[in-house]
């Protein structure tokens, strides 16, 4: 019926919706390491200027 073609189509964009999320949030913490990295390389040039 329409409505389980419906229902299967929410289930596909909530779970597309959590993939995003999880991705979304695996690209946050790899743009913190990054920013983490350049600051811990930035204090070992000051140190060693």
């Amino acid at each position: 019926t329409e409505n389980t073609i419906l229902m299967d189509k929410q289930k596909v964009e909530k779970e597309q919706n959590s993939q995003l999320r999880n991705q979304v949030a695996y690209l946050l913490q790899l743009e913190q390491d990054q920013k983490k990295k350049i600051r811990e390389q930035d204090s070992l040039v000051h140190t060693l200027q």
